[in-house]
């Protein structure tokens, strides 16, 4: 049959057709440009290979870090139950009471015990206890008081037992701002005592095995003049508190 009849008699669907293979080819093409299937095919492709050939955790070394984790667990369970320290209920606010009366009430009654009892046994203790000359209002700062009172009541109870002769100053240390990033927050208590070698070892032995843990620091011993074998301590002692571990959030 003749090129030229055929072309002649269907021209136009030719010419449709044409176009349209045209049309599939450009449209192809741009769309290649704009979405590189290929480019991504192959991408996944590789990331697939590199899966396949890494080694698969196996189950014995899973098994391996669980116990580890657990062993780890169990240890920073124990280092925290023996240095966190956990103030007395008492010495917490309570929903029953004002804040104020509760401070009042409970630093009266430690003054009875531990200022007015030991000078039956010639012991003498700082009557403020530590505590602020103007009595706090705000009730951050009665907790923080009270607390402090707490430590205060734990070392001279404990000084009483060693049978120190004076503590002639006790003094809490204002309570410190939050640090960033901080991981323990230290309520301090500074404290003077007059005593024997004997007697201040014998504290501090017993403030060292006391149920909580109280962290001694800038510990400075001097021997007093004319005063024979008796010897004057200033330390410091912080309660630690491990702070929970907070998002940068």
């Amino acid at each position: 049959m003749d090129f030229s009849s055929i072309w002649q008699e269907n021209r136009t669907f030719i010419t449709y057709v044409i176009a349209g293979l045209l049309l599939l080819i450009i449209g192809k093409v741009i769309i290649s440009e704009m979405y590189p299937v290929d480019g991504e095919q192959k991408a996944l492709q590789k990331a697939y290979s590199d899966i396949k050939r890494l080694d698969a955790v196996s189950p014995a070394t899973l098994a391996d870090a669980a116990d580890e984790n657990d062993r780890l667990t169990r240890e920073y369970t124990d280092v925290l139950r023996r240095i966190d320290f956990v103030p007395r209920e008492e010495f917490l606010l309570q929903p029953n009471e004002s804040a104020v009366a509760q401070y009042l009430r409970l630093v009266s009654q430690e003054r009875e015990v531990l200022v007015e009892f030991p000078k039956t046994q010639n012991m003498t203790v700082d009557e403020n206890l530590g505590m602020p000359e103007l009595s706090p209002t705000r009730k951050k700062e009665i907790q923080h008081a009270l607390l402090g009172l707490d430590v205060v009541d734990r070392v001279v109870s404990l000084a009483i037992e060693s049978n120190i002769r004076e503590v002639g100053s006790i003094e809490l240390v204002a309570e410190p701002g939050r640090r960033k990033k901080a991981f323990v927050e230290e309520l301090r208590v500074q404290f003077q005592m007059t005593g024997t070698a004997a007697t201040l070892a014998a504290f501090l032995e017993k403030l060292q095995l006391c149920e909580e843990y109280l962290a001694v620091e800038r510990a400075r011993l001097e021997a007093l003049e004319g005063e024979g074998t008796m010897i004057e301590a200033d330390f410091t002692v912080a309660a630690l508190t491990v702070l929970e571990e907070q998002s940068d959030g």
